[in-house]
């Protein structure tokens, strides 16, 4: 597999901050002069059993990040085949959908595909959407899901996949596929209880438990689980956290606005900056001739 470099968007004449990471450290640039490298082709799944997690914006903004600090191309699938959400975050509209590749899945092209996308000005990320209803959905199958993302892996580099939260075959087809899957996680009990009943059903479809990372969603200094608490929990591996942020990203979800538009705001919400963060910190590892290995907050 091709590796890639990745380089933060940075001006030239741009120092990076020095700010460690804190509660509540605002104002700081959101990028530091940094090199990493990760391995390409590349399926992302995000998935959480518990709905109401917070999924599909993580998805939307982590594609949108993504795409923005790395010459890569991302795909953003939407495989909530019921219900879909992306658009809703994305600001998109589509008659088109996933479904509409059906009668080309077995010789599909980059042109079929993007017959499809939809694509975001802002992070250039293109958008396959859901057909977002429960009788198409029903029609497609997880052989048909699978030979989707095998042809996509031919034109995209990274395939950041909304697996919204069901445990269906779809999803379990999803999976296999991935070479890593995103559990979100908030900071409650009945998400503790549904995350460890998604574990044994991983376990059950014979998904490999070492490609689950858990991302912990909506934390705040008086949430009832704190990360130390996650300590000790089966098969749970903490890769990152991000910081609830509602009053400051509510405005743009409600628009329609995907909050990319401001990453490079000085006072870009802390929402991003800790999505941002998350990207950095799994697109892979640091060269020892970089800057600091933290992004400010």
């Amino acid at each position: 597999m091709a590796r890639i470099r990745i380089r933060p968007m940075l001006e030239r004449n741009e120092e990076p901050s020095s700010r460690g990471l804190e509660w509540g450290n605002p104002g700081a640039s959101l990028f530091h002069r940094r090199t990493f490298s990760m391995q390409l082709p590349s399926i992302q799944v995000f998935f959480s059993a518990k709905g109401g997690s917070g999924t599909t914006l993580l998805a939307c903004t982590y594609a949108s990040a993504l795409r923005l600090l790395a010459n890569v191309r991302v795909l953003l699938v939407d495989m909530d085949l019921k219900y879909g959400g992306v658009e809703a975050y994305m600001g998109i509209r589509s008659d088109r959908s996933i479904f509409h590749l059906k009668p080309v899945l077995s010789e599909l092209t980059e042109v079929h595909i993007r017959n499809i996308t939809q694509f975001d000005p802002v992070s250039q990320v293109e958008i396959l959407p859901s057909p977002a209803d429960a009788d198409l959905a029903q029609a497609i199958e997880p052989q048909e899901v699978v030979a989707l993302l095998m042809h996509a892996r031919k034109f995209y580099d990274v395939i950041v996949v909304d697996a919204g939260s069901e445990m269906s075959p779809v999803l379990a087809a999803l999976c296999h596929q991935a070479n890593h899957i995103h559990y979100v996680l908030t900071p409650d009990t009945p998400s503790l209880r549904r995350y460890a009943q998604s574990v044994s059903l991983f376990e059950k479809h014979g998904i490999p438990l070492d490609k689950v990372g858990t991302v912990l969603n909506r934390i705040s200094q008086v949430s009832e689980i704190q990360p130390k608490d996650l300590k000790g929990i089966r098969a749970l591996r903490l890769e990152g956290t991000v910081r609830a942020d509602f009053h400051a990203i509510q405005p743009q979800v409600n628009l329609s606005t995907p909050l990319i538009g401001q990453i490079k705001d000085k006072k870009a919400p802390v929402y991003l900056r800790d999505v941002v963060r998350l990207v950095q910190e799994l697109a892979g590892q640091v060269d020892s001739s970089a800057g600091q290995s933290g992004l400010p907050l």
